[in-house]
């Protein structure tokens, strides 16, 4: 990953720059994950 950072004055990390393709990717995971808990809780409901 070839994140970037933005710091404060202090040197506190603020936000994050990341290459679109990366940032996409990342979106992806984070619906597939959505999607197999999802499933998971189904499926505790139905137990």
């Amino acid at each position: 990953m070839q994140e970037q950072f933005i710091t404060d004055k202090t040197g506190q990390k603020v936000s994050v720059i990341l290459p679109i393709q990366e940032y996409e990717d990342l979106l992806e995971d984070v619906k597939g994950l959505a999607a197999v808990v999802g499933r998971v809780s189904l499926l505790n409901e139905v137990k």
